[in-house]
């Protein structure tokens, strides 16, 4: 396999993904109560998923950062996820998931049965409950 063929592969096989991905997005935001074309512009689907898990979109621009930016740019994308899937029901397992293989999450997401329960973990992170929560003294 020459150079040449193995740009084309690699753009060809960039831009199925890229459409797998935009596609699987829209279902999700459409879900969320996003206007779907959202999905298909680059940043914008990056923050407005920031914005669904309860997080500020100008989060992205940790990216600009070289090597720490993007390190905690994931950090702040599985919270994110973490917080999405709370709002859909949905299990620590699929932020695994989420952080590992995006498209499949988004896929999964977006077009299985789950659905946006709106205000149920986006907003609020998890509190640990206390013995005096419960009413224990």
């Amino acid at each position: 396999m020459n150079t040449t063929e193995l740009i084309t592969t690699s753009l060809v096989v960039t831009l199925v993904v890229y459409i797998w991905v935009a596609l699987s997005l829209s279902a999700v935001f459409r879900k969320a109560g996003q206007a779907p074309w959202q999905a298909w512009v680059p940043i914008l689907n990056t923050v407005v998923l920031l914005r669904l898990g309860g997080l500020s979109g100008w989060l992205v621009l940790l990216l600009v950062v070289p090597v720490l930016g993007t390190c905690a740019f994931f950090v702040v994308a599985v919270i994110a996820l973490q917080r999405i899937n709370r709002s859909f029901g949905l299990g620590t397992g699929m932020t695994v998931l989420g952080a590992l293989l995006f498209p499949v999450w988004s896929s999964i997401v977006g077009w299985g049965s789950a659905r946006w329960l709106p205000g149920n973990a986006a907003a609020t992170p998890a509190r640990r409950r206390s013995a005096a929560d419960d009413g224990w003294r």
